[in-house]
């Protein structure tokens, strides 16, 4: 049968990789099995005889879905009570410590028995530990974050701290990659390929094998590279996180130069994440793929900065010149902990979900790409997104929660490290890491498929082969025509499912501007609200969790703090409030969502010393004089208002809207950009005093919008 992309006419397929989140994690709550009126409307299922609508944490009725969260508990480290999933991230930036993603990690997540019980030096017991993933209970993720927890940043992990593993996002959290996965579709049974971290899962997303290795660090890239200075040293010596495969005849790259298919890798940063300045700079793929090092290859490999709309990926996208094949690499993240003062080991800060992140980072850089490849800059539809599929998918779990126990996987024999040496933890008779037979998948994943040519609210599963990362490679070569005698990558690539077949539209739907507005929330038909119209601020904090207010922008008082605003729960004690554009002429214009706007204070008290301002330190909040005929933001009193469930931008503000103020005051970045400053500071209450405000990332900071005499 021939490929749907061909008989469709696509000329471009867009993969982005993003790190790090299980199904559950971020799907789990994607459709509602309890209401009959949020549930899939189509349902592509092959194999199996029970065809589930969606399968997520919601088991149906209250009750089922009650069960159903009791059934999954987690082992608690210190308690005595199971820990249930938790519908709901407390934050943005949830989880808040760095999980565990190694291999040893995610079997003690999937068997729930601690790593410090388990030798896995010794051959008998690691064979015995991973010999039936499949029939897992899937009831370790709250040990072995406080495991890890301990083992990072050395501190005593509660059970109330440990259990942020299980908390998992609501689509209304996460409105862009819900937004998409409901307008178009979504798999709810795609694995990662291995039961491991980034390296092994990225090596089958390339080549569907990574030649034994399991977990980072086993072809360690730099292990005998020079001294890249002292700087670097000690943290070269306990692994680069890289690795350098012995050279094999293809991956999916070569495959398609030898073809005459055009290609590109779109790429942010250096993986390792660091500058120029410790001596050494490296792109992921080509340190990983020694023969796509070849300068042969320069102009395949393209650097971008997404924050450039007019950046090289975003402009190719708009003017229909994107390759065949575009790889795009995100912005590489992470830490060990969101607050960098646990062994003063700060984050790097990146757009690939990688925790510890503001998840709002990902998710603008995958609004922003869907906006290049969807629309032109004037709104209008771009021509060539009829030609393209964009897949969006993740490398692995990364020790985030999902459920479902990874099915069997079809072993390959270039599963194998091809040249005797000492690897770590190499298992001489397999000759692979920890003896491991790649024949079980790695955890579910989510895995996003947006073509205008699937209908809407579709969910795909194929239940006698699973996909997996080689469903990508395995699709693109088929599209391509190349003879599958040439592809020479092993049983799982040559085993695996294609996607194609979601694209069951004959002809294209138009583009949905609504794809991200609303999502979990009924759709607010209050009066509009213009520019200078007078309103009240309350702030909620959070609908999950700790942390929920009910708290106003106060009017001030004569005392020395007059021009630091202040909270108060009395909203007869509230201040009005005008938001204003930098151009008076849009007075009385409805305000649109993702404006930029001034928050002006009404109050005589403050005479013209009343525009809301933050400092560049985050420090208080203050009232400050605006300079009109300046696009200096030093003084930052310009505010993004962003809808907290949409990222619609032709949405107009409306009475009792739920939204974040975000700062456009871009943060100090002393020494290298990456480390610890976050672009998305909203406007909340201080962790010092909650009477006063500041600004911070990682917060879900809701604020409610009220029109004054509506």
């Amino acid at each position: 049968m021939a490929n749907r992309l061909n008989q469709l006419g696509i000329n471009h397929v867009v993969v982005l990789t993003l790190e790090n989140r299980g199904f559950d994690h971020v799907m789990g709550w994607l459709y509602d099995n309890e209401n009959p009126d949020d549930l899939p409307s189509n349902v592509l299922q092959v194999g199996g005889d029970n065809k589930p609508n969606f399968i997520g944490l919601s088991g149906g009725s209250k009750q089922e879905t009650s069960a159903l969260l009791k059934k999954l508990a987690n082992k608690p480290k210190y308690g005595d009570q199971p820990i249930e999933p938790i519908k709901g991230a407390s934050t943005p930036r949830t989880p808040s410590f760095n999980p565990g993603e190694h291999f040893t990690h995610i079997m003690a997540q999937m068997y729930g028995k601690p790593r410090s019980e388990v030798d896995w030096g010794d051959p008998t017991i690691r064979a015995q530990q991973i010999s039936d993933i499949g029939s897992t209970p899937m009831n370790g993720y709250v040990l072995d974050y406080a495991e890890s927890i301990e083992e990072d940043v050395g501190i005593r992990a509660t059970d109330a701290m440990a259990k942020e593993i299980l908390e998992t996002y609501v689509p209304e959290q996460l409105p862009v990659l819900s937004g998409l996965a409901r307008h178009y579709c979504i798999s709810d049974y795609w694995f990662c390929s291995v039961p491991s971290q980034t390296n092994t899962n990225r090596a089958f997303a390339t080549a569907g094998t990574s030649l034994g290795l399991v977990t980072n660090n086993f072809y360690d890239a730099h292990k005998n590279t020079k001294n890249p200075g002292l700087k670097g040293l000690k943290w070269l010596l306990k692994g680069s996180h890289a690795d350098r495969l012995p050279e094999y005849p293809n991956n999916l790259f070569n495959l398609l130069n030898d073809n005459g298919v055009s290609w590109k890798v779109f790429w942010q940063s250096e993986w390792p994440p660091l500058d120029a300045s410790l001596g050494f700079e490296h792109q992921y793929v080509r340190t990983m793929f020694r023969q796509l090092d070849d300068k042969k290859y320069n102009d395949n490999f393209v650097k971008f900065n997404p924050d450039d709309s007019d950046n090289k990926l975003f402009k190719a996208a708009r003017e229909g010149r994107l390759p065949a094949v575009s790889w795009i690499e995100p912005k590489w993240g992470g830490g060990p902990s969101w607050d960098s003062t646990y062994k003063s080991k700060a984050r790097v800060v990146g757009n690939d979900m990688h925790p510890v992140s503001d998840t709002l980072i990902a998710e603008n850089f995958v609004q922003r790409l869907y906006d290049a490849l969807s629309k032109r800059e004037d709104g209008s539809e771009n021509p060539f997104w009829k030609q393209t599929v964009f897949v969006i998918t993740f490398d692995e779990n990364g020790g985030t929660y999902d459920h479902v126990p990874p099915p069997k996987a079809t072993p390959s024999a270039r599963d194998k490290a091809p040249y005797p040496g000492e690897y770590p933890n190499m298992d001489k008779d397999t000759r692979t890491q920890f003896g491991f037979k790649f024949d079980r998948f790695g955890i579910r994943i989510p895995t996003i498929i947006a073509s205008p040519y699937v209908k809407p609210k579709t969910v795909f599963r194929n239940l006698t082969k699973p996909f997996d990362h080689t469903s990508v490679i395995a699709t693109i070569l088929d599209w391509k025509n190349i003879d599958r005698k040439s592809w020479l990558l092993g049983e799982r690539v040559a085993n695996a499912p294609l996607f194609d077949s979601v694209l069951e539209l004959d002809q294209a739907r138009d583009k949905d501007t609504n794809i991200m507005a609303s999502l979990g929330t009924p759709v607010n038909n209050g009066a509009v609200i213009n520019y200078g119209d007078e309103v009240l601020l309350e702030f909620i904090g959070s609908k999950w969790g700790n942390g929920q207010y009910s708290k106003y922008l106060a009017k001030s008082s004569r005392t020395l703090k007059t021009f630091y605003p202040t909270l108060s729960s009395n909203k007869g004690n509230a201040a009005v409030f005008k938001l204003f554009a930098d151009k008076s002429k849009d007075t009385g214009k409805p305000i649109k969502n993702m404006a930029t706007i001034r928050i002006a204070s009404t109050e005589q008290i403050l005479g013209n010393k009343n525009v809301l301002s933050a400092f560049h330190d985050s420090h208080y909040l203050y009232y400050y004089t605006p300079d009109d005929n300046t696009t200096d933001y030093w003084h930052g009193e310009r505010w993004q208002i962003v809808n907290f469930s949409s990222r619609d931008n032709q949405q107009t503000l409306r009475d009792g809207d739920e939204l974040f103020l975000l700062s456009f005051l871009r943060p100090l970045q002393p020494g290298y950009s990456r480390i610890t400053p976050d672009p998305f500071c909203r406007m909340t209450i201080s962790p010092k005093n909650a009477d006063y405000l500041t600004t911070l990332a990682g917060e879900w900071a809701i604020w409610k919008i009220t029109k004054v005499n509506n």
